[in-house]
């Protein structure tokens, strides 16, 4: 498991990294826990957690509380969607509605989508806007990120430590971690 921010030149910063048994609803929430207490002890603020609808992750994130913002990363949406939706029309649309910034700008792309495919349109309808749209995140969250690219290349950093055993799994993490970080 692993949570990585943004630092202020805008790069991926691996924040905290666990190794569990399996991802699961009670691993994840651990992790989470774990990782709030440390982040709110250096800075209490809101946070934004991006996932890909992992199982055990989300149920595990909307039980953290108020102070933390749930998203879903909008590339693994749409490519779901898309599936049932395919056409550069409507991928378009399904875009201009995620970057979106204002309801009212949310509101036309969504208008526009439902004019060219009901179904596609009440399939995003049935997604909370505040988990995949600018035009409903939380200010305080300061952030507009709306996809998971950095945990991605982290995992892809950590690729060939992942089938090693544990002690060579956890040095060449911090061997990443300290090159990358000077």
């Amino acid at each position: 498991m692993a949570a990585v921010g943004q630092d202020g030149n805008n790069q991926m910063f691996p924040i905290a990294y666990a190794v569990v048994e399996a991802e699961t609803k009670e691993s994840w929430q651990w992790f989470l826990n774990l990782l709030l207490e440390d982040l709110n002890n250096v800075q209490p603020k809101r946070y934004a957690f991006i996932s890909d609808q992992q199982k055990g992750l989300v149920p595990a994130i909307q039980n953290l509380g108020n102070h933390v913002e749930q998203r879903l990363c909008v590339k693994h949406l749409y490519g779901n969607w898309s599936k049932k939706y395919p056409g550069f029309e409507l991928k378009e649309v399904f875009w201009m509605a995620a970057r979106a910034t204002t309801v009212p700008a949310w509101e036309r792309a969504m208008n526009r989508l439902k004019a060219m495919n009901k179904k596609a349109w009440k399939d995003m309808k049935d997604v909370p806007p505040a988990m995949w749209t600018r035009s409903h995140f939380k200010l305080d969250t300061q952030s507009d990120l709306q996809v998971n690219n950095m945990c991605e290349a982290f995992n892809r950093a950590i690729l060939e430590y992942r089938d090693k055993p544990i002690i060579t799994l956890l040095e060449g993490i911090k061997h990443y971690l300290t090159k990358r970080i000077g």
